[in-house]
């Protein structure tokens, strides 16, 4: 599904786009699909939706084991550099 996704949003299908993203976070926890979906939402003005994602992604790594937030590290930066340009 998380591949499918990333196919519909680099063809610029954003509403399938973030209906797949959405049905993934719903599933599952995970940080790559989270700051995906929080991309299409701050792409689509809309912040509010975009920030509680990404602070779920903050907050998750935060009580994550070490090698889980090894292998998240990228996402997590990435998603308090988006969080960091939100304030």
């Amino acid at each position: 599904m998380m591949a499918l996704a990333e196919t519909l949003t680099a063809l610029g299908e954003k509403p399938a786009a973030m209906e797949m993203w959405k049905q993934v976070t719903d599933n599952h926890s995970y940080p790559r699909a989270k700051v995906q979906l929080a991309e299409l939402y701050l792409s689509n003005q809309q912040s509010d939706l975009a920030r509680s994602e990404l602070r779920d992604v903050v907050a998750d790594d935060e009580h994550a084991p070490s090698f889980q937030r090894t292998r998240d590290r990228v996402w997590v930066r990435r998603a308090r550099r988006l969080l960091r340009g939100l304030r």
